[in-house]
């Protein structure tokens, strides 16, 4: 291990806070919220020999895609369920030549060799590269999803629309917070999906950050993968919090240097997105940035989850605040803050 490397844990363990069970770490100066410090943790560890993007324990805990991914037609694919929308965006940017190297190959669409539909035919699968088949398990993932919003401006318009009151979502809201609803929804017992769907937003750093963190697993030196702290990222908001878990994910062996190759990844694909003439005419809306690391020090990070992707009736600056009708949506914002963070977690190497 490096001088820089000990010293940056050794720094990592002077901002070590104690929670029940779990050790989360933070910088002296930024104390944890309330919020993170009231989250339930997760106490148990589980042992994984292999992990593929296709493997459902190692892919599903991260971000709930149970039952979308297989196995690809050779090694180092993988195939998920089809999304047309998807399947166009990844196609698209696999012939962008600033941000091909930046998402997954593209190499088609495929029928499962499995039969699982009502109709007999095998269901439709986009076949594209295995991020993870590089790198030595356990892997650690993160699923950061990036953007000032989470929703479609027609889902938006939707939402409007229907106006219905729905106990379901007042249940979930006052079950994460009972403090958001108003006297009326309390009284009503309900809100609309609307309603739910703007406090959903504000309730993690989305509204703040511009992106907040999905899904996070740590593979340790000795060869196990820990859980993350706690489930329930959408209630982290604060610039500190964040910073707490990315400085937990990184922990390790070879702390220093990834944290550094992450930040020279997100600095390079800053880069391509600005030179890229795919990304000023697409609204990205639900995508994500998938973060790799292994026990070896290699750290990649690549765009992903494109479901949600719409060609934009106008350039888009993606820095921009979002007004109904702009279409902006903050993927800038949320790179730049995600950029600043590593650059402080890379600084206690300094």
């Amino acid at each position: 291990m490096s001088s820089q490397d000990q010293r940056f844990e050794l720094d990592c363990q002077q901002l070590l806070v104690a929670a029940p069970r779990i050790a989360l770490i933070k910088q002296p100066n930024l104390p944890l919220s309330s919020e993170l410090r009231s989250l339930k943790p997760r106490p148990h560890r589980t042992n994984q020999s292999t992990v593929t993007m296709a493997t459902e324990e190692a892919w599903t805990q991260l971000s709930g895609h149970a039952g979308n991914f297989q196995s690809g037609s050779r090694p180092g694919r993988v195939m998920k369920r089809l999304c047309q929308a998807e399947a166009d965006c990844l196609q698209a940017l696999a012939s962008d030549p600033r941000l091909r190297d930046f998402a997954p190959a593209f190499y088609g669409i495929r029928r499962s060799p499995s039969d699982d539909s009502d109709s007999g035919v095998g269901a439709e699968f986009v076949e594209m590269q295995d991020l993870l088949a590089e790198f030595q398990a356990p892997v650690s993932l993160m699923d950061c999803k990036i953007g000032c919003r989470t929703y479609l401006e027609d889902e938006l318009a939707m939402a409007r629309r229907d106006a219905k009151p729905r106990p379901d979502m007042y249940r979930r809201i006052v079950e994460t917070d009972p403090d958001a609803t108003t006297p009326e929804q309390r009284a009503a017992g309900a809100v609309t999906k609307l309603d739910y769907m703007l406090w959903r937003e504000r309730l993690s750093s989305t509204s703040s950050l511009a992106f907040r963190i999905d899904g996070l697993k740590r593979g340790d030196p000795d060869g196990s993968v820990a859980p993350p702290p706690f489930d329930d990222f959408k209630r982290l908001r604060r610039r500190e919090d964040i910073l707490a878990m990315l400085a937990y994910f990184v922990d390790g062996v070879q702390a220093g240097g990834v944290a550094r190759a992450y930040l020279e990844r997100l600095r390079r694909l800053r880069e391509a997105l600005t030179q890229s003439e795919f990304f000023p005419k697409h609204e990205l809306i639900g995508s994500s940035l998938l973060f790799v690391h292994d026990r070896a020090g290699r750290a990649s990070v690549w765009m992903i989850d494109f479901g949600k992707t719409r060609p934009s009736p106008s350039r888009l600056s993606h820095t921009a605040e979002w007004s109904e009708g702009n279409h902006e949506d903050g993927y800038l914002t949320g790179l730049d803050n995600i950029i600043h963070l590593f650059q402080q977690l890379v600084n206690a190497c300094a």
